[in-house]
């Protein structure tokens, strides 16, 4: 594989085994929480295997093997050898999280691996035996250049004894196998036809990974619209029980949220178990919901998590998710067993148009990054004509779309939470922002990432327990900043209404929606743009498309965060767009989930 690198160990020596491996739980920790070096003194009781490794283009180590890292140094040779330079580059104690170890394997090639550009002198005092049985501790290094991506990397160990190499092996996957939050089994479904039909040449790079990993996967190949989704459809409780979890490549354009009746629960194209029951008693009377909240369907937290192979258009979910765009960093992260909830925002269209009659059965669609109206509307919609154009399509229909300059009538209600910040408010309560930063200091701009404290705060006072996850909605306790909670109603003339679950990041706009727009807040961002000017308009699209500068800092941008709003279009109406996916709604409520599914993912590291 081409984006393996390959660091390798030299060096046989005497190997302790100590069979202390204990079966408990890997405690998945990351390098962040080690250091660069060992800075502690390792409990013998927490010591599974030690001995004296030859690694290659290092030499001779001493190599303990605890629970939760491995850790090696250089052996102390006898003689005034440190003053070498190929000696000192290694003279410092080296960790390697376990839960960084994504594979490990015995090598049958018997052949040391010597560092490109090391001296054949310097090799021989790393005393390399003629024949060496190796092994290989498969991990990942941080790209310097490409933040949040991973590279694979490979650490070749060595002895002359094959059954130590064995006892090695056995040991660390041993380890590997008892952290369950690894996936074993895994329900992938390729689309063919998404990012411009390169979605097979993706998972062909990284199927390996998941070979080496010994993740057993079910391969489909969609053949049509819906495709995956009859396909779960038809399956029963029992075999999805089977899977650790559903991986689809990319993230099908079809809609991934299609709710399903069976069993009380929803099986649909990116296994969110999403209950089903809605019907025209959810809400007594669409007008009540303008006037208080009546609370919400209970909705269960699906068991299955899922993940994305990034090969699509945009690939917004997984630059949100992991940081990057890359196939090999996404793969790791489902390989590793990173888990993370992500919100849902359930949009009903109680009535798909004004010509509609009065009382027509809901409809229900569910968008985990992004649902738009408007400009973001009519885009969707006229893309459709174009997609033999691929990606290129956004640019050629968005200019089309710009210069026509449509605005429509709507009335937008919104439950605003009334959360005392630093965040400076003007009468109408409209966030302003200074053009061009993010203050830190106001935890409602703070940046979501890895371990983001914005996402762990108020959540049932807890976001530890995955079991006890509760939507916004009812629940024992009060939800998280609803004791100010208070609906207000903006009426007007809007060039687009957008609603962001989360910072939706993509080559178009670095920043996203939202820059500081969180994974798991219960929150989504509501963009309204009212009437301007076409130079006015462009002026703010530009900002959007430009790295730190602020789209949202324009008057005659309105930017809310909100758990739910509700929508009524007047006059002639564009259409709804769903994570890309057409939806009519004349009149339309929209709630969002916290923490409603479950990822592959665990948040940009930076």
């Amino acid at each position: 594989m081409s984006e393996l690198e390959l660091e390798s160990f030299p060096k046989s020596g005497l190997l302790t085994i100590d069979h202390q491996n204990s079966q408990d739980n890997v405690k998945r920790r990351r390098v962040s929480d080690f250091g660069s070096t060992s800075r502690t003194n390792a409990n013998s009781a927490n010591i599974v295997l030690q001995g004296s490794l030859s690694l290659s283009s290092t030499g001779l180590v001493d190599v303990i093997l605890l629970h939760d890292r491995l850790i090696w140094k250089n052996t102390k040779l006898h003689g005034n050898w440190d003053s070498l330079p190929c000696w000192r580059q290694t003279n410092v104690p080296c960790e390697l999280p376990i839960a960084e170890i994504y594979a490990v394997e015995s090598l049958d090639d018997g052949a040391a691996q010597r560092k490109k550009g090391s001296s054949l002198f310097c090799h021989l005092l790393q005393e390399e035996a003629p024949w060496m049985n190796h092994f290989a501790v498969h991990s990942f290094r941080r790209s310097s250049s490409r933040k949040c991506q991973w590279i694979p990397k490979a650490y070749i160990f060595g002895h002359e004894d094959l059954r130590i190499c064995e006892a090695w092996v056995e040991s660390i996957q041993g380890l590997l196998d008892n952290d369950k939050q690894r996936p074993k089994k895994l329900l992938i479904f390729v689309n063919p036809y998404g990012g411009k039909k390169a979605a097979l040449r993706t998972w062909e790079r990284v199927i390996p990974l998941f070979h080496q990993a010994k993740v057993k996967t079910k391969v489909i190949h969609t053949q049509r619209l819906g495709h995956a989704f009859d396909v779960l459809d038809k399956a029963t409780e029992e075999d999805l029980s089977l899977q650790d979890g559903i991986v689809v490549v990319p993230l099908l354009e079809e809609n991934s949220f299609k709710p399903n009746a069976k069993d009380g629960h929803n099986s649909n194209l990116c296994n969110f178990e999403l209950d089903s029951s809605v019907s025209t008693e959810t809400f007594t009377n669409f007008a009540n919901e303008l006037n208080q909240y009546k609370g919400s369907i209970t909705m269960s937290t699906p068991q299955l998590r899922i993940g994305i192979i990034p090969a699509g258009s945009t690939d917004t979910v997984v630059i949100s998710t992991t940081g990057s765009r890359d196939a090999i960093t996404s793969a790791l992260h489902i390989i590793l067993g990173d888990n993370m909830p992500l919100d849902v925002v359930r949009l009903i269209s109680w009535k798909s148009s004004n010509l509609s009659k009065e009382r027509e059965e809901p409809r229900v669609r569910y968008a985990a990054s992004f649902a738009g109206y408007g400009f973001f509307g009519d885009v969707a919609k006229e893309s459709e004509l174009f997609r033999w154009m691929g990606p290129a399509r956004y640019d050629y229909v968005g200019a089309k779309v710009f210069l026509r300059h449509k605005k429509y009538a709507a009335e937008i209600s919104f439950l605003d939470m009334g959360e005392k910040s630093n965040v400076k408010a003007n009468s109408v309560g409209k966030y302003s922002y200074q053009q061009g930063k993010v203050h830190t200091k106001n935890i409602n701009q703070v940046i979501c990432r890895m371990n983001c404290p914005v996402c762990a705060r108020g959540k049932d006072d807890t976001l530890t327990n995955a079991a006890e996850k509760h939507p916004i909605g009812r629940s024992s306790k009060t939800p998280f900043g609803w004791e100010t909670a208070r609906w207000r109603t903006s009426h007007g003339i809007f060039q687009s209404v957008g609603a962001a679950v989360m910072s939706c990041r993509n080559d178009k706009a670095p920043d996203g929606m939202v820059a500081h727009a969180h994974l798991a807040d219960g929150l989504l961002d509501l963009i309204m743009i009212r009437d301007c000017s076409r130079p006015a308009y462009l002026r703010q699209l530009i900002e959007l498309s430009r790295r730190g500068d602020n789209h949202l800092s324009f008057n005659f941008v309105e930017h809310y965060k909100t758990p739910m709003f509700t929508f009524i279009s007047h006059g002639e109406e564009s259409v709804w767009s769903a994570d890309g996916e057409l939806f009519p709604a004349h009149k339309l409520s929209a709630q969002v989930f916290r923490g409603l599914v479950n990822i592959f993912a665990s948040g940009p590291e930076v």
